[in-house]
């Protein structure tokens, strides 16, 4: 009886450590699971470009600062003050662009600008944005910080990171000598004369008059490249932040094109993912209500087939127009004789669903 007692305690570590045994395993199996699917989907995505132009955001990076250093060094070989040239910046920077919302990862999009920048540059197939929502993206721009520390939640002034302004990518490249300029869509905060050399800031709608926001972009663009960027003796740093393709909140349309794009895309019927139907709707976790804001512009815009039809469009459009802008300043580099000395970088604040 005595040993019948000693072994109870014995037997219910045993099953204890059994139970949690088996949790353990349980969860490591999700995990590897998990694991192995993303990386499966990532091979699959990988596999449709090109191996030279998906290279992890480190190699990336450590090919640019070693092409930089070979440079460098040529310079000081021929003694001709090159390795004293700061690279000029361009930033290319939309809203709302999903990632794949290019013609060189998938066809059904017109983006011949942006085709070649893909072509002749690097492609960062693992770029990703922590918080999708546009001001909060775009403080993490500024501050190199994540939501959490920058904590620009809401538009109103203050806005907690211009407290540090001086600590800022644009406040740093201004006093390093750049001549910085800004033209399009800023929204964390109210701007000031002192932080960027030049600027021109304005979005939220897609016409006013009969100027559309991408051509008035691209205007302010080369405007700075022509007339505002110094004396060629100081190296620039232009900020190019576009509205579209975002939507024009508060209309039925949602979505207002160029007039110079209008033809695209008439004679096509754009193929949407697996995912967009109900039934997929129907599986997502249960916190995704039909109030949701996702939700609701979802049924603004994609609830019927013709209708989601014209609105991809638009945005494709959009998107188009954007690309014709961003040819045209690249092309303003190139007769400057600028494309060499020139970082150019093309991103978004987010992407979109589609």
């Amino acid at each position: 009886m005595a040993e019948s007692n000693e072994a109870q305690p014995r037997m219910l570590w045993c099953r204890r450590f059994a139970y949690i045994t088996i949790v353990f395993l349980i969860v490591l199996y999700a995990a590897v699971s998990n694991f192995l699917i993303n990386k499966q989907m990532l091979k699959e995505f990988l596999d449709n470009v090109p191996n030279d132009y998906s290279q992890p955001v480190a190699d990336a990076l450590r090919d640019l600062v070693s092409s930089v250093d070979e440079e460098t060094s040529t310079g000081e070989e021929n003694n001709n003050g090159s390795s004293d040239k700061k690279l000029n910046i361009l930033l290319l920077y939309a809203d709302d662009w999903r990632f794949d919302s290019v013609g060189y990862l998938n066809p059904e999009v017109h983006t011949p600008a942006l085709n070649r920048l893909a072509t002749e540059g690097m492609l960062f197939t693992e770029n990703a944005v922590t918080t999708s929502i546009c001001w909060i993206s775009r403080a993490c721009l500024a501050t190199g910080q994540h939501y959490a520390r920058h904590q620009t939640i809401n538009l109103s002034n203050p806005v907690p990171f211009h407290k540090y302004w001086d600590e800022t990518l644009f406040a740093k490249l201004k006093d390093n000598g750049y001549v910085t300029g800004m033209v399009g869509k800023w929204q964390p905060g109210q701007m000031r004369p002192w932080m960027f050399s030049h600027m021109n800031s304005y979005s939220g709608f897609h016409y006013q008059g009969e100027n559309h926001i991408t051509d008035m972009n691209e205007r302010d663009a080369l405007d700075f490249l022509r007339n505002k960027r110094g004396n060629g003796d100081e190296p620039f740093a232009l900020f190019v932040n576009f509205f579209a393709p975002h939507h024009k909140d508060g209309s039925k349309e949602q979505y207002f094109p160029q007039k110079t794009t209008e033809h695209l895309y008439n004679d096509k019927n754009i193929t949407f993912g697996p995912t967009c139907t109900e039934e997929a709707w129907e599986k997502m976790p249960p916190f995704f209500t039909d109030t949701n804001d996702g939700r609701r512009r979802w049924r603004e815009r994609f609830n019927e087939p013709s209708k989601a039809q014209m609105m991809v469009k638009n945005y494709f459009r959009l998107i188009s127009g954007v690309d014709m802008a961003c040819g045209n300043i690249l092309e303003e580099l190139e007769k400057q004789n600028l494309t060499d000395d020139t970082l150019i970088v093309f991103t978004t604040d987010n992407g979109y669903y589609l």
